[in-house]
């Protein structure tokens, strides 16, 4: 389960930050499908009143504006969203780490260990 929710924080994240040509999709995706992911949402937490205002608005019309996605990233940028949730998501990564502490060494065991790694480290 933790090894998921890495995975998706992390996919989370790249929604703002990713190469576009490299991550397979555009940037912004998730928030012209009005999807309030946890980078979104540390930045309204830490936003100002105008700020959050501007983002709900973008959020409720499903805005695919390049203008406004590219203004809305960079709120997640200054108020620190991505890394808010990288942290999060090696948190996850390393708990998922910890669960298979137990387990004598195997393949399977170091290829689960790699995946977790993988999963924080990607840029696509």
């Amino acid at each position: 389960l933790d090894i998921g929710i890495a995975f998706q924080l992390s996919d989370d994240s790249l929604d703002f930050v990713a190469d576009q040509g490299r991550l397979g999709k555009a940037i912004g995706a998730d928030l012209k499908e009005g999807k309030r992911t946890l980078p979104l949402i540390a930045t309204l937490e830490r936003a100002a009143p105008a700020e959050r205002d501007r983002i709900q608005s973008v959020l409720k019309r499903h805005s695919g504006d390049p203008g406004e996605i590219e203004d809305i990233r960079q709120l997640v940028e200054r108020y620190g969203g991505v890394e808010y949730a990288l942290g999060r998501a090696r948190a996850y990564a390393q708990s998922a780490k910890e669960a298979l502490a137990g387990f004598s060494s195997s393949d399977d065991k170091d290829t689960l260990l790699l995946i977790a790694d993988f999963v924080v480290a990607r840029d696509r």
